[in-house]
């Protein structure tokens, strides 16, 4: 698990008109809550936040005036029509206890089946997973490699250390379909076979 921090500045006063101005200034209006501990209204700056959601995270270290602590991002409200960020909570995360988290799924290589001109379609980008905040990986890793045409890769397969992973097993990653450029290349592959076959066998007779 890498290290994201992100600082933030509390902010006594709430309400729209506040809200309004932190925006106008460039920061998101966002509250700290959790762990048993009273919740904190804090203000972030837009630009790291932006950079913040746009990588691949888990916990996250926020700096408030000095004082860090560990969270998570439970919840990010967007404007309707501008996608701006309205506001943002974080849960605190507490060393020693399991907390329910979605990470990115990483596919990594180039399939067998996709070199003979098959087709990778991807149906989850997520894995919902409970595990200790010093285990919580960035992101999970799924290695297609060795996926040929008409392999199927499922949430049940998946190998991880120190994490329950939540979703149904029998949910499918993803899958290599065959396609008309496939077909033709198995198809002469197999006619190759055949006259070489034939060929060795007239060879012996």
């Amino acid at each position: 698990m890498s290290e994201v921090i992100i600082s933030a500045q509390k902010r006594d006063n709430a309400g729209t008109s506040i809200s309004r101005y932190l925006r106008r200034n460039g920061r998101v209006p966002a509250v700290i809550y959790g762990a048993e501990n009273d919740a904190v209204s804090v203000s972030v700056d837009k630009l790291e936040l932006g950079r913040l959601l746009r990588s691949d995270f888990s916990v996250i270290t926020i700096d408030v005036d000095g004082q860090k602590e560990m969270a998570v991002i439970k919840e990010v409200q967007v404007h309707p029509l501008r996608s701006d960020v309205l506001h943002v909570d974080f849960m605190r995360v507490a060393a020693g206890h399991e907390i329910k988290v979605t990470v990115p799924i990483n596919y990594v290589g180039e399939s067998v089946g996709v070199k003979l001109g098959g087709l990778l379609s991807i149906m989850k980008n997520e894995l919902n997973i409970q595990v200790l905040p010093k285990n919580m990986p960035d992101t999970v890793e799924v290695d297609i490699t060795d996926m040929e045409i008409g392999d199927v890769v499922r949430v049940g397969d998946l190998d991880l250390k120190d994490v329950t992973v939540l979703d149904d097993p029998a949910v499918m990653l993803c899958q290599v379909h065959v396609t008309r450029k496939a077909a033709e290349t198995l198809s002469g592959e197999e006619e190759e076979e055949g006259e070489a076959e034939s060929s060795e066998a007239t060879e012996e007779g």
